[in-house]
């Protein structure tokens, strides 16, 4: 069934960031790990998690008190506005400002878990238990994950299916 499944642009552009620096397994998507990659420095914070730049160095200052998995969620999706956004958003109208926010989330939700790692695994590591222990996050989020990849399988399958179904009425409408 996997066959179904089509990555999107943003997980086409994770997959080849990923493999460009040599990030290929689950083990390579800690904090420590991608912040090095990337030359990204990560310091403790008593505020909000956000990037600060200064010249050409890339900061996250992350919140105190945050549990593991909100930890690494929250430095994905500044490790996006890092990686995909350019300009002080706050300069940006706020349509602009939400839009990229939109995209930090989808870049999040794809980039912890992504689907070229997925694939390499053995069905029987498809359980969301298991899944959440190899690649370090929520059991919520790798549900929620197993959830989206299932969606988009299920609507690839249903509409080969609706076009054959067309092309099978087509062929017959001709002979009517």
């Amino acid at each position: 069934m996997l066959k179904y499944y089509n990555q999107g642009p943003t997980e086409e552009w994770i997959e080849q960031l990923y493999k460009q620096h040599g990030i290929l397994t689950p083990r390579d998507l800690n904090i420590e790990n991608i912040a090095k990659i990337f030359s990204v420095f990560v310091f403790p914070t008593f505020g909000d998690t956000h990037v600060a730049k200064e010249e050409d160095v890339y900061v996250i200052l992350m919140s105190y008190g945050l549990n593991e998995f909100e930890t690494k969620r929250r430095f994905f999706h500044e490790l996006c506005h890092i990686l995909r956004h350019e300009g002080d958003q706050f300069m940006m109208p706020k349509i602009w400002r939400d839009f990229l926010e939109m995209d930090a989330r989808r870049f999040t939700n794809l980039a912890m878990m992504p689907f070229f790692m997925l694939k390499e695994l053995e069905p029987h590591q498809w359980h969301p238990v298991r899944l959440a222990a190899k690649f370090d996050v929520s059991y919520e989020y790798a549900c929620d994950r197993l959830t989206y990849i299932r969606d988009r399988i299920e609507a690839n399958y249903l509409e080969k299916i609706d076009r054959i179904i067309s092309l099978k009425q087509n062929k017959y409408s001709l002979y009517s």
